[in-house]
């Protein structure tokens, strides 16, 4: 539904606008590493927004923040928010505990960084989405009747603005014009904007408007609010910056990858890579869609391109170079089962086994998805077992043994994880050959959602025979040809 071209800018209902978090834009890498650090520690705590708070302020991370109503701190309840937002957590609306998704236990991990981790969200970040889906408390009820996410999916907005700044910009560098961009015109211009196919209008509307011949409507200050904290979590990403006078420019290096960019960004605007909320959406599937790593390559500038373990997540617990000729199993223990299964009702996923035992631990991220595995197996009356010197799992069920190696994986350096896992679980398979003759199937797991035609699935299975776990949406994914494993970990999709 393109407006037609005298009509706009109108916005599509009285209270759109693109509602982001205030302290998502001004938020430092730190804080950002300590505030889900903090979440990490004490999410299992009876109370831990008061606990976050302590550690936040008695580390000096933060200052008090005395609160006038409640005059105490509370710093976790001004800024959980924003790890909401970026999809670090689950929502914590109606519920205690802090559910982690995969990208905020890689954060953690040191498997993404601060600026990658802003870039990637920022340019994958949609309206409409499940974080913000009701009207403001002051804002009443609009012609259209429903939650605010239901307006705007009624009224055609499908759209990614961090991507529509982009093509704004790309496009005014084009016509010859100025390219940037204030909080004002993107406030006027690109908030109406429906779908980022309506791109071309901004640019038109905006060009008319600073030749004098296109008078708009007066600014509205939440509106204004909303455009000015979009700018700034877009200025601390690798393709956008923000300039003196506070207009927003294309980066040194997005100017010098205009193309290479144009088309990653174009992939980010195929159907299939937007959430699509249904009559049936739950506000945790936004999360798990938003919070998800995926196959896909995001901007990023060569000062953060991998080649050093920092970025690639450090070593794993399992790459050491190890010289055994054995593998030595022994049983493997789940901590706090109980409290796992009276606190997550609802399904397996990456979260529901997640918990406090791991907050210190440098390799959440792998060590969660090995619990859940694990968890899945000892579900279906298998025996499970570990080897911290080798394999991950061996699973034995009914004289068939599987083993299974976990690799903690994102885009950049999913094929150095895929040659690792593969050299590693056929070595694991030719130790345990000289141990026991029953039959093996070998498992690779990686903490990325892998698609059906994606080269890794068709190298492991099709080409190797071997099965394939991976995340999707926080819950295992599996492909496979053997009954065995498909019962063990869902049906192959």
């Amino acid at each position: 539904m393109v407006p037609a071209a005298n009509s706009y800018p109108q916005l599509p209902f009285p209270e759109h606008t693109w509602r982001i978090t205030h302290h998502a834009g001004i938020i430092t890498p730190t804080f950002l590493y300590q505030l889900v650090l903090a979440a990490s520690i004490y999410q299992d705590s009876r109370d831990p927004s008061s606990e976050i708070n302590h550690y936040l302020v008695t580390n000096k991370i933060v200052p008090p923040n005395i609160r006038s109503d409640s005059r105490q701190s509370d710093v976790w309840r001004d800024y959980q928010q924003v790890l909401s937002e970026l999809g670090l957590i689950t929502s914590t609306r109606g519920r205690n505990r802090i559910g982690f998704t995969p990208i905020g236990l890689a954060f953690l991990d040191g498997a993404i960084g601060f600026t990658d981790l802003i870039t990637r969200q920022a340019l994958r970040a949609q309206y409409p989405n499940g974080h913000h889906t009701n009207l403001t408390a002051g804002a009443g009820r609009s012609s259209v009747d429903g939650s605010f996410a239901e307006q705007q999916a009624r009224t055609g907005i499908i759209i990614k603005p961090g991507i529509l700044v982009w093509q704004v910009l790309d496009g005014l560098i084009e016509a010859g014009a100025e390219s940037s961009l204030s909080a004002t015109e993107i406030e006027r211009f690109l908030i109406p904007c429906r779908t980022n196919q309506e791109a071309a209008l901004a640019i038109a509307a905006i060009l008319a408007f600073r030749a004098g011949s296109r008078p708009v409507q007066a600014s509205l200050q939440s509106k204004r609010r909303n455009a000015s904290d979009w700018t700034k979590l877009l200025g601390r990403t690798h393709v956008f910056a923000l300039r003196r006078d506070s207009r927003l420019v294309l980066s040194v290096f997005s100017r010098a990858n205009r193309g290479e960019i144009r088309r990653e960004l174009i992939d980010l605007l195929r159907p299939e890579k937007f959430w699509l909320p249904t009559a049936d959406s739950s506000s945790n599937s936004w999360y798990s869609w938003f919070g998800e790593l995926d196959t896909d390559v995001y901007p990023i500038s060569e000062e953060e391109r991998p080649g050093t373990a920092e970025y690639a997540g450090g070593k794993e617990p399992e790459e050491d170079n190890s010289t055994e000729d054995a593998i030595i199993l022994r049983p493997f223990g789940l901590i706090d089962e109980e409290h796992i299964e009276e606190s997550y009702p609802r399904g397996e996923d990456i979260s529901s086994v997640y918990s406090a035992d791991l907050s210190n631990s440098a390799h959440r991220l792998h060590d969660s998805m090995v619990r859940l595995i694990a968890k899945r197996c000892i579900t279906k009356q298998a025996s499970v077992f570990e080897d911290p010197r080798t394999v991950d799992l061996l699973v034995l069920h009914r004289g068939i043994e599987l083993l299974i190696e976990v690799k903690s994986a994102n885009a950049l350096n999913l094929v150095k994880k895929v040659r690792t896992a593969v050299g590693q679980v056929l070595h694991y398979d030719y130790l345990r050959s000289l141990q026991s003759s029953s039959r093996r199937r070998r498992v690779v797991a990686l903490t990325i959602d892998v698609p059906r035609e994606h080269w890794a699935k068709r190298f492991m299975c099709d080409y190797l025979a071997m099965d394939l776990l991976s995340l999707r949406q926080g819950e295992l994914n599996v492909y496979t040809d053997d009954a065995i494993a498909a019962s063990f970990f869902g049906t192959e999709s």
